[in-house]
């Protein structure tokens, strides 16, 4: 169950109740398992933090400001729940923001998600756990995610459509070089079976070089009851040095009321300086015990062409989320 800090918060001077409110959250997940690395072919049985989604706690609240109007804030601390360790230097390694919203849409500020994060996994297989082949074959991964000193913007719902813009600043100018920065645009449609999106970010470094890194991903998802269809395609570019293509095709079988599998098939080509072709699959099953709490389950193998070993990943774990 959620816990409230705070209920009502009473201003001092006036003596006027406000509505305030706060809440710790989070999610806990292990797993533990079999991986093989593929450079050296050897493979270590390990407990491990994060099988599905990372390990995270966090404080989240709002205040009705009136008129529709409310402020909001967020912040999220990731953790190892193996070893207890956390981001070091980083009190909030994955957000920090405060932010406004309203009919207009919202504005955060701070270190929250880019617009680009809203399309990536979508429509990844194996529910986007990270035990999954598409954070392992899919080059668009290594986008900035969270990358700070961030604006954002996101609109309302207009019939299923939604659109958001965010801005980091790098804050890294100098007297020689110009700063860098990350632009980001998303836009998606969801109404009965059908999701479609569209995601673009361009990551500028400081002094513009090399060129400007550039993702680009289009989802889409039909819903035909007895399995939901997955499909994926993404394009990396920075010139004369990556132009990757890539794709995924993948389904999600609903088997029971608790237990849902979740597989695919991935792919990506890099055609800069030498052809490098990456493939892989996986196939996870998710068993929920509760509203809160479940099991998973998967196997994920990928591998580059011709390389002498694949790296593999048999994995079991639980989460429990509060």
């Amino acid at each position: 169950m959620k816990k409230s800090l705070f209920a009502l918060a009473v201003l001092a001077a006036s003596g006027v109740a406000s509505a305030q409110t706060a809440t710790v959250y989070g999610l806990v997940d292990a797993w533990i398992g079999s991986e093989k690395d593929a450079g050296t072919g050897v493979s270590n049985t390990r407990v491990n933090s994060g099988g599905f989604n990372g390990s995270r706690w966090g404080i989240r609240g709002s205040e009705d400001l009136g008129g529709g109007l409310k402020a909001n804030f967020q912040l999220e601390q990731g953790f190892n729940v193996d070893t207890g360790t956390g981001t070091a230097g980083q009190a909030f390694s994955r957000q920090s923001w405060i932010g406004l919203s309203g009919d207009f849409g919202a504005v955060k500020v701070g270190k929250t998600w880019t617009a680009f994060d809203d399309l990536y996994g979508a429509t990844n297989f194996s529910f986007d756990s990270n035990i999954g082949a598409a954070g392992f074959v899919l080059d668009t991964v290594n986008y900035q995610d969270r990358p700070g000193n961030t604006i954002r913007y996101e609109t309302p719902d207009f019939d299923g459509i939604n659109a958001s813009f965010s801005y980091s600043f790098g804050e890294n100018k100098t007297a020689a070089l110009s700063a860098g920065n990350v632009t980001s645009f998303a836009v998606s449609y969801a109404g009965g079976p059908v999701f479609l999106g569209l995601g673009y970010q361009v990551e500028k470094s400081q002094g513009g070089a090399p060129a400007n890194l550039k993702y680009t991903r289009l989802n889409g998802s039909y819903d035909f009851g007895v399995a939901k269809l997955l499909l994926t395609y993404g394009k990396v570019s920075q010139s004369a040095v990556t132009d990757v293509t890539e794709y995924a095709i993948g389904a999600d079988v609903p088997i029971s009321g608790a237990l849902t599998l979740s597989g695919g098939y991935v792919a990506s080509k890099e055609k800069i300086a030498a052809t490098v072709k990456h493939t892989g699959y996986s196939i996870t099953a998710k068993y929920d015990m509760s509203k809160r709490t479940f099991f998973y389950a998967g196997y994920e193998r990928d591998k580059v062409k011709n390389a002498a070993n694949a790296h593999t990943i048999l994995a079991a774990g639980v989460q429990h989320r509060f």
